[in-house]
Order: C-alpha cells, then structure tokens, then sequence
C-alpha cells in the first residue's frame, strides 16, 4: 500500500511539474509573442521618424531648377519672342535677405534672359508668401503675362496665379510680367 502511495504521489508531482512547465512555456511564448508585436511597433515608428528627417531635410534643401526644366522654360520664350508673340520687361523679384530665394530668382531670370527677354532681377522685395507668383502689370503685359505663365507650365514648374500687390517689389516697370519668388 505504501507503494501504491508513493506511485500516485510520485504521479500527482510529475503531472504538477508538467503543467507547471507548459505554464511556464505558455508565458514564455506569450511575452515572445508581446516582444515581438513591441519590436514591430518600434519599426514602425523608426520608419516614420526616418521619413520625417527625409521631409525636414527636403524642406532646408534650396530650390533648384534642374537643366532640363531650364532650358524648357528657356525654349518655350524664345519660341513665343521669335514668333512675334506679345513680350514685355520682365522683373524677377526676390525676398530681402533670403539667400535660397535669391539665388532660386536668379535662375529664373537667367533662363528667361537666356530666351532673349528684357529681364531685370530685384531682391529687396518684402514678401510673406511661399513660393512663386506670376502676374502683369499694365494692360500691354496681359498676354506676355499669360505666355510666361504657359512657359512655366510647360516646363514643370510650380507657381500661384493670386494676385500680388505691385508694391511688395520696390521697383516698377511699367508695363511688365512680375515673377516673385517668394519663401520655399
């Protein structure tokens, strides 16, 4: 009988450490299980935070306009000056003291001059606006306005066509196609 004890005792602490044991095994999977789901996350959050810093650093990089883009604006005025079509003085204006909207203008105006056009470059303007604007002033200017408008078009480059008061540039031609650049 005392055998028989000790065979259903031994039975009983065998059967204890085996389910302790799968106890044991079933939380070691689910704290696996809960690591890994805190691994993926993490990914997923360093993944976003790279693509933040990509965005950041592409917003301080300087405007650029790239040869093709340059010699697209380039092309579509001469064509428009060599065909007759309505041109005007040109007067690219920059921010004041914003040397990548300076330097942004100046390639402008440099592919536009490129094209044969009267073009002059001002970089004492106050603006508080981002990006490029086109606009003409005096009704002479409506249609060269409205063909450097195309040309921009045609080569890819992004502007606004809202209107801009005249006295943001410090300078006047009269009658002219205005093309501000303004903040990046």
């Amino acid at each position: 009988a005392i055998t028989g004890a000790f065979t259903v005792l031994n039975l009983y602490f065998n059967r204890r450490e085996r389910v302790s044991a799968s106890r044991k095994e079933q939380a070691s999977i689910a704290e696996i299980s809960d690591t890994k789901a805190q691994l993926k996350y993490a990914q997923k959050e360093a993944a976003d935070a790279r693509r933040l810093a990509e965005e950041l650093e592409e917003k301080q990089r300087p405007r650029v306009l790239p040869q093709d883009q340059f010699s697209r604006l380039r092309d579509c005025l001469a064509t428009a000056k060599n065909s007759n079509k309505a041109t005007a003085g040109v007067l690219v204006t920059s921010v004041m003291l914003d040397p990548e909207s300076q330097q942004f203008g100046e390639t402008i105006m440099e592919a536009i001059r490129a094209a044969g056009w009267d073009t002059r470059l001002n970089k004492t303007a106050v603006v508080s606006f981002s990006g490029i604007r086109i606009v003409s002033y005096g009704a002479a200017a409506t249609s060269a306005c409205e063909t450097v408008r195309k040309a921009f078009i045609d080569a890819h480059i992004e502007f606004g066509n809202e209107e801009v008061p005249i006295n943001v540039c410090g300078e006047q031609i009269s009658p002219a196609v205005y093309v501000w650049v303004g903040k990046k």
